[in-house]
């Protein structure tokens, strides 16, 4: 299994502030035809999401791009700076890369643990 980049040293990707993971319950609160609010469970049980959060220069964002096309649709191993905790994940949407000067990007990465 793939290892995400480290958030620091020579490889690595930093994580900015805003980098999240984050559980979902899959509770939904639903108003049926007479008014009576109904709650409905989507999962068994907690599902967790993650955002990762980049300021990348253009061959960071390339070598970043060539880990997502390898590791698509495959599990891989995140490492959660804020406190170290390894999680196994997979990509939930592409990665977005908004251009900044000096040819820099914010980078936003999406997974879930499945």
């Amino acid at each position: 299994m793939a290892n995400y980049f480290p958030s620091t040293g020579e490889s690595g990707l930093p994580q900015l502030e805003g980098t999240v993971i984050q559980g979902k319950s899959g509770k939904v609160l639903l108003q049926s035809a007479n008014g009576k609010m109904r709650l409905r469970n989507q999962y068994s049980e907690e599902r967790k999401t993650g955002i990762i959060k980049h300021y990348l220069t253009d061959a960071q964002l390339s070598t970043l791009q060539t880990f997502y096309t390898a590791n698509e649709n495959i599990a891989f191993n995140f490492t959660y700076a804020a406190d170290s905790t390894v999680y196994v994940c997979m990509f939930s949407d592409a990665i977005k890369a908004v251009p900044k000067t000096g040819g820099y990007y914010d980078v936003t990465v999406s997974v879930f643990i499945p």
